[in-house]
């Protein structure tokens, strides 16, 4: 009897998991039938693509919503994580460019530029970057790993350390989230190669 009791729970658990998950597909399929030229029920609808990992699917819900709306950051945004991922980083940076036309103090949008610019080697853009990211977002610990980027790629490993560790007692704002954290923690490594790196988030 106990076991036929187990068997119902976790039935009733999964069933309840599959209708959150069709819940999530289905809300932004009927805001668009409610409101059709919704630029956010798009973006809506390309974030649960994207979770879903259909990316080619996001980028076309993104891109219908900017076409609605072409000032909605959040589809910028969205839209430059999505082609990050794919790996088609011109088009990124240009999201993330586009984000921060509109909204100047988006950090993420910052370090996501930063990261793109570090990776793709174009060192006099990344400083401008860093430059500008610094004015509009200061003290966020994700700049300062912007900073620690530019004296890595001087070769300044000592400052590199030094920048990190003034992070310390820096504010997390509300834009940092967990996953955000990992990154940072990572790239802290790589970057100050500090053994103590977690520490310092």
């Amino acid at each position: 009897m106990a076991a036929k009791s187990t068997k119902s729970r976790k039935h009733v658990q999964t069933s309840s998991a599959v209708l959150e998950q069709q819940n999530q597909v289905i809300k932004p399929l009927l805001d668009l039938a409610i409101e059709p030229d919704s630029a956010m029920a798009y973006n809506d609808r390309g974030s649960v693509f994207q979770s879903m990992g259909r990316l080619k699917e996001a980028i076309e819900n993104y891109q219908k919503a900017l076409s609605i709306d072409p000032d909605l950051a959040m589809s910028h945004y969205n839209l430059g994580v999505a082609l990050h991922v794919l790996g088609r980083l011109d088009e990124a940076i240009t999201s993330f460019n586009n984000v921060l036309a509109i909204m100047p103090a988006f950090a993420m949008a910052h370090y996501n530029l930063i990261d793109l610019l570090e990776k793709s080697n174009r060192l006099d853009s990344l400083r401008e970057e860093v430059a500008a990211a610094t004015k509009n977002c200061p003290g966020e610990p994700l700049i300062t790993l912007g900073q620690a980027y530019l004296l890595k790629r001087d070769g300044d490993y000592s400052s590199a350390r030094t920048v990190l560790e003034s992070g310390k007692t820096t504010t997390v704002s509300e834009n940092f989230s967990c996953a955000e954290g990992k990154v940072a923690w990572r790239s802290l490594r790589q970057v100050g190669r500090h053994p103590g790196g977690l520490q310092l988030l």
